[in-house]
């Protein structure tokens, strides 16, 4: 009988439901950050200067007062203003502030990427009771920098280039920014000189730089024939994929030479008239004049024969 009760209350105990009771929760604190943004962009000025904010609370739901000290790590190229050691008072949430500031060049003056995170930043929070920690939290931050596109064209050309003729011109971008960028438009402006003309600027678009890489490509330039004598000015204008703006090149001076229509008059050469003169071949076809006896001769015959003739 015992055996067959025990055997019933066995069954009856797979049969009822399982009732699971959760206790209160623990009194404790939490460290986190105000943003839940990843990463977090430092925004830099014209001279790739930065100064970052970042807002962190603690909540301290225990019924004493809670002393922290903050750690930050691996960002030892900026300055980090943190808020050192703290008190969160009993059953409170606290906000601070963590100041990073910096540059987004390095020591030799080149850019950061920003196509890539830059830094983890790691805020540790350590909980001191007379000065021995007794526990800590940790929280991480991607960090990087804004992208800035800046694309710079120059144009140049050896010599000056004459009317009727054409020339290449070689027209370099260097991307001083510091993410990758490429032209998304191009084009040739000339000031003051409608017969000059240009063609092949194609080569510039499409183009693709990395952060402080450079290209030179070549156009063609050409002056009209009637091209009068004048310095034009030129210059290149892109625009950026990355910004969106255009950045038009200083501009460069082409002095244009015009063809002399007037031709040299050539002075008359006497010398080689008279050469022409001496070295004519003159044929004498004139008789010998007749000498004076003779012709003496001729007039005492004719006379001699007159006189007979009249005998």
């Amino acid at each position: 009988m015992k055996e067959k009760t025990l055997f019933v209350l066995l069954l009856l105990s797979f049969a009822s439901p399982l009732v699971s009771a959760q206790g209160p929760e623990v009194p404790n604190w939490e460290l986190g950050w105000e943003t839940e943004a990843e990463p977090v962009i430092m925004n830099l000025d014209d001279k790739f200067d930065f100064e970052l904010i970042l807002t962190f609370w603690i909540d301290n739901t225990r019924p004493l007062p809670l002393e922290v000290e903050f750690t930050i790590e691996d960002v030892d190229d900026f300055q980090v203003d943190d808020p050192g050691t703290v008190t969160i008072e009993a059953n409170s949430n606290k906000t601070f502030d963590l100041t990073i500031s910096g540059s987004g060049l390095d020591t030799e003056g080149n850019t950061h990427s920003a196509d890539q995170i830059h830094v983890t930043l790691r805020l540790t929070a350590s909980q001191t009771i007379q000065e021995q920690e007794v526990s800590s939290q940790e929280i991480l931050k991607d960090l990087q920098f804004e992208a800035v596109h800046q694309l710079v064209p120059t144009v140049s050309m050896v010599g000056d280039l004459l009317a009727g003729t054409d020339e290449e011109l070689s027209i370099s971008i260097q991307n001083n920014g510091n993410s990758a960028d490429s032209v998304a438009e191009a084009s040739i402006v000339i000031k003051a000189c409608p017969l000059m003309a240009y063609s092949g600027e194609d080569v510039l678009i499409g183009v693709n730089l990395a952060s402080g890489a450079s290209v030179t490509k070549s156009i063609t330039i050409k002056a009209a024939n009637n091209h009068p004598d004048k310095t034009c000015k030129v210059s290149v204008s892109i625009k950026s994929e990355g910004s969106g703006l255009y950045v038009t090149s200083e501009e460069l001076s082409i002095k244009v030479i015009a063809p002399n229509d007037e031709e040299e008059t050539e002075s008359p050469d006497t010398n080689k008239s008279d050469e022409g003169i001496i070295g004519f071949d003159v044929q004498d076809n004139s008789l010998p004049a007749p000498s004076l006896a003779l012709t003496l001769v001729i007039f005492l015959l004719a006379a001699i024969i007159r006189r007979h003739s009249v005998r």
